[in-house]
């Protein structure tokens, strides 16, 4: 709060902002993994979690993590009752909400960040993933 409030430029305080965002994500990250009883599976959602922003291709996590890729995604679904491309996207648009309250970044910009090919295509994935889209999201957030 010391920090927000010294700051000069929105600039600072959005930086700021994503760095408290970042510091409770690894917090919730760290709680959530301790119940994930199967070693590779919290390494592959640690590896999510810290790739989220990049384009993830399932072939190549599997490789990484040293698992064929059917294997990899039968365990994740098995031990968190979603597939990796669907805990993927509900981490992508958490994030994409705490962006969504900084009023000078636009669709554009928050598609990009978030590695989405356009802002349409974002903007169909946070309405069907939250139920209305970015926008309306932002929106609400104001008023």
């Amino acid at each position: 709060i010391q920090s927000i409030e010294a700051a000069h430029t929105v600039s600072e305080i959005t930086q700021l902002i994503e760095t408290m965002y970042l510091d409770i994500i690894a917090q919730v990250h760290e709680v959530s993994v301790s119940n994930i009883h199967t070693p590779f599976i919290r390494d592959c959602i640690t590896y999510l979690d810290s790739h989220y922003k990049e384009k993830i291709d399932l072939e190549q996590l599997a490789d990484t993590l040293g698992y064929t890729k059917y294997y990899l995604s039968t365990c994740f679904k098995k031990e968190l009752g979603i597939s990796i491309s669907e805990y993927l996207t509900n981490r992508k648009i958490s994030y994409a909400k705490t962006l969504l309250q900084n009023p000078y970044l636009d669709m554009q910009e928050i598609s990009d960040e978030l590695n989405f090919s356009n802002p349409s295509h974002f903007s169909s994935v946070f309405r069907k993933v939250e139920g209305i889209t970015p926008s309306k999201y932002r929106e609400q957030l104001i008023t």
